[in-house]
């Protein structure tokens, strides 16, 4: 079947642009519908970290280009115990910051310029689409376009849909969407030109009216606030409320409401995230409520996850069959960090006064235990973005090395002195990656020759503090790697696909293509 486009995304917000930015670098040609006529100007989602960054690096932004606000720490209070918990987010994670808040549409715009740089992306605003057939060799898409009302088919290989909590593409394929959705409504104010500045992340945890608070670029703040059972939404928007409600913080007539606006949290996961030719992206696929901060994270990690797949496929690098790891591997991720979320949530707005002072009180004696404060402050909770299944070759090395978990990024750098992230050393292709060793000299011609082939390439990076032999190898700043000779094989996402000592890469080699083949 001809194609038109060999990707069509629905949805031009930060997930869809994400998507677009990172196939434009792949050289993928695809379009982008969004009923929009333009990028939203109201600040929505708020946090990233140290992963949502690491994957705007890998779609082409330079991270210190964006305007961001690090976050020292977060903060838990209780109004019978004071602080009850605190998370240590000052120090780097791969390089980068754990924790930080940025301005949507800043983000969204840059997005939509890097999806342009490459020519092969086209966005189209204004425009409603519609998969009306599906198979696996392709889908075709209505486009309606909202101005004339004038419609048209486009036939495409793949469709991403980023539209949303309320995807009406995933609806049409038929997708459960399970989960919850909490009924409580927040009204959520976003100020500028306020008079206090603040540098952490605060969640007043009050049964009376739960409230939390942060930072933001421009000057910006955020608070939000419950509403409880019986409380209108139409008050709430009320100037008059908001000065009530922001009283403990500051002087109403003194800021700018940039944006005040009411929500309703859900807590819900698409049953599968692939149908045909179909793939659910971001809220599309899994709704996460806001207490972890992961929502628009989570989104991200689908882009990285599923993008170089799509691109290794229209390349026939790898089979069609790749694909079907997306669900596999990102499902059971995206279900932890809703549950984390909801985990959490259970610690910001406690129900009643009795229940916050068992919950909170509990939580603050367990924080005292050493082991248990660990976890928490230095944000162990989260769970590891690392797979039990999907597409990796299990066995192999342990620790930061197994196969199925996502190598850390670090500083590297040359005997000439050039300095690098290592992300950037391997970029967005595979790479074979030897430690100690040049892995190229363990392997034969032919294998070398059709690991090439799938776009494969290799790096030597060696442990601080021994002498190079190797031309061209990097040295790791300050990491604790292998004294022996071992390699990595590292996916376009940095997943270690496989891990062996240097003396089995022939073999590991053989069944990490034949896996891919």
């Amino acid at each position: 079947m001809d194609h038109d486009y060999e990707v069509i995304i629905i949805g031009a917000g930060p997930v869809g642009m994400a998507m677009a930015a990172l196939l434009g670098r792949f050289g993928v040609h695809v379009l982008v519908v969004d009923r929009l006529n333009a990028i939203q100007t109201a600040p929505r989602a708020i946090a990233l970290d140290n992963e949502a960054l690491r994957i705007l690096a890998m779609c082409g932004l330079v991270l210190e280009d964006l305007d961001l606000v690090t976050i020292p720490a977060v903060n838990y209070r209780s109004p019978f115990f004071g602080r009850f918990g605190r998370m240590n987010t000052l120090d780097s994670v791969d390089t980068l910051p754990p924790l930080v808040t940025f301005f949507q549409p800043a983000l969204e715009a840059s997005l939509a310029a890097q999806a342009q740089v490459s020519g092969t992306v086209h966005v189209l605003r204004g425009a409603r689409a519609q998969v009306i057939e599906n198979s696996e060799t392709g889908a075709l898409v209505r486009v309606h376009h909202l101005g004339d009302g004038t419609e048209r088919d486009l036939k495409a290989r793949f469709v991403v849909a980023c539209d949303g909590a309320g995807s009406s593409t995933r609806q049409s394929l038929g997708v459960d969407f399970l989960g919850v959705s909490y009924s409580q409504d927040w009204l959520i104010v976003d100020a500028l030109n306020v008079p206090e500045p603040v540098e952490e992340i605060t969640f007043y945890c009050d049964p009376a009216r739960p409230a939390p608070h942060m930072p933001a670029p421009g000057g910006r703040q955020r608070w939000e606030f419950m509403l409880h059972p019986g409380e209108s939404q139409e008050e709430f928007m009320q100037d008059a409320k908001i000065k009530d409600l922001l009283r403990p913080w500051t002087t109403f007539e003194d800021i700018t409401v940039e944006r005040k606006a009411v929500y309703r949290f859900h807590a819900r996961l698409a049953d599968r995230f692939q149908v045909g030719s179909v793939f659910l992206a971001g809220d599309a696929a899994h709704v996460t409520p806001p207490f972890a901060g992961q929502g628009l994270v989570s989104g991200l990690r689908d882009v990285a996850n599923l993008g170089w797949k799509l691109k290794a496929v229209l390349r026939r690098e790898v089979s069609v069959g790749v694909l079907t790891s997306y669900t596999q591997e990102r499902k059971p991720h995206a279900g932890k960090m809703i549950r984390l979320a909801q985990f959490l949530g259970e610690l910001i707005m406690p129900s009643s006064r009795i229940k916050a002072i068992l919950v909170h009180g509990l939580a603050k004696f367990i924080g005292l235990l050493p082991v248990v404060h660990t976890v928490f402050t230095d944000m162990k909770v989260k769970p590891q973005n690392t797979f039990d299944a999907g597409l990796f070759l299990k066995g192999g090395l342990r620790g930061a090395f197994a196969a199925g978990a996502h190598l850390p990024q670090w500083w590297l750098q040359t005997a000439a002195g050039d300095r690098k992230r290592s992300d950037e050393v391997f970029g967005t292709h595979f790479v074979c990656v030897g430690i100690n060793c040049d892995p190229r000299n363990f392997i034969s011609e032919d294998l070398r020759q059709q690991w090439q082939g799938l776009g494969g390439e290799f790096v030597c990076l060696s442990t601080p503090g021994r002498a190079s032999k190797i031309a061209g190898d990097w040295v790791a700043e300050g990491r604790d790697l292998p004294k022996s000779e071992v390699a990595l094989i590292l996916r376009p996402d940095r997943l270690i696909l496989a891990s062996s000592k240097a003396t089995r890469l022939e073999a590991v080699v053989q069944k990490a293509i034949g896996l891919l083949s």
